[in-house]
């Protein structure tokens, strides 16, 4: 479940946030990969981007909190084997 959080969470914001290096397969036309690009992210699209990025770093500290406590716990069973 975490993996999922943390793959959601770098897919919304690699959509919303600007990038300087788009990554467009060469199998794709540059419409398609538009088309493609925007599927899912209609609310997102409604949000301004510094809101985006500022609710970005909210939710990044629980999920690094989570990643904390998951890596502790199989630290503390690694070594009870």
């Amino acid at each position: 479940m975490l993996l999922f959080l943390i793959e959601d969470y770098v897919a919304k914001l690699d959509h919303c946030l600007p990038s300087t290096a788009k990554r467009i397969s060469s199998l794709a036309t540059s419409q398609q990969a538009a088309s493609t690009a925007s599927v899912g992210y209609a609310n997102l699209d409604r949000i301004a981007t510094h809101l985006i990025a500022r609710h970005a770093v909210k939710i990044l500290t629980f999920i690094l909190k989570k990643l904390e406590t998951t890596a502790e716990y199989c630290q503390v069973y690694i070594l009870s084997i």
